[in-house]
């Protein structure tokens, strides 16, 4: 059972990164790309 909830946890993970990915690209469409890069390198 513990693989299995291991396995629930990574597809999860994986859906969040997918998520993020998505929006991310969205967020990066409708805003210059060098701001979100300067941004992502600010909050570092």
């Amino acid at each position: 059972m513990q693989y299995f909830h291991l396995g629930g946890f990574l597809a999860g993970v994986l859906a969040a990164v997918v998520v993020y990915g998505a929006t991310a690209a969205f967020v990066g469409r409708k805003k210059p790309r060098l701001n979100f890069v300067k941004d992502h390198e600010s909050q570092k």
